[in-house]
């Protein structure tokens, strides 16, 4: 099933223009949403202070960094060849070494940022990372260079990183709490 999905997605080929567009997401688009996540901290920064913001990015850095090793140990567990390794009849669009596919690694963070965003961050802009991640994992399929189960395990092994962060914050940190400042701009 995860070939014939791959082999679909793969039949949308042909028209240039998207082509192009799903290149240059497959390739770049990962940097605007780090762009967005560090924008946000720095916003952070700027109306919470250096103390709260810095300790307020430690769990969003965490959610990340648990995010990437559990990808790793996903990894380690399911190795998977990339589809045009497996069949040489797939012919990716950009160039990628022959490495590892399952899980990706773009999806995964990716997704993990939305994730990060939407939990610690703002929800409304979680929310546009997150459509930004599901673009960013097709594009990755459309490309040639994952197969659409390789997207799904980034989004599970980022739902569980970010997930266990999230929970263990709301146990032991102050993450979500308004300061003093945000709340007399809400109010």
């Amino acid at each position: 099933m995860n070939y014939w999905l791959f082999k679909d997605i793969q039949g949308l080929h042909g028209n240039g223009f998207f082509d192009a567009v799903m290149e240059f997401v497959a390739q770049y688009l990962l940097i605007g949403v780090f762009a967005v996540l560090g924008l946000l901290l720095l916003a952070r920064l700027r109306t919470d202070g250096f103390r709260r913001a810095v300790r307020d990015a430690l769990w969003p850095g965490g959610a990340l960094v648990l995010s990437y090793v559990l990808g790793l140990v996903a990894a380690a567990v399911h190795p998977e060849a990339r589809p045009f390794t497996s069949h040489p009849a797939v012919h990716p669009l950009i160039a990628h070494h022959p490495g590892q596919a399952f899980p990706s690694d773009h999806s995964t963070a990716a997704v993990a940022i939305a994730l990060v965003v939407l939990v610690f961050l703002s929800r409304q802009w979680g929310t546009v990372l997150l459509a930004v991640a599901v673009l960013i994992g097709f594009s990755r399929v459309y490309v040639g260079v994952h197969y659409p189960g390789d997207v799904l395990g980034s989004v599970l092994v980022s739902l569980i990183g970010v997930g266990l962060v999230r929970a263990f914050s709301s146990r032991f940190g102050t993450v979500g709490r308004p300061t003093a400042a945000r709340a007399r701009v809400a109010s």
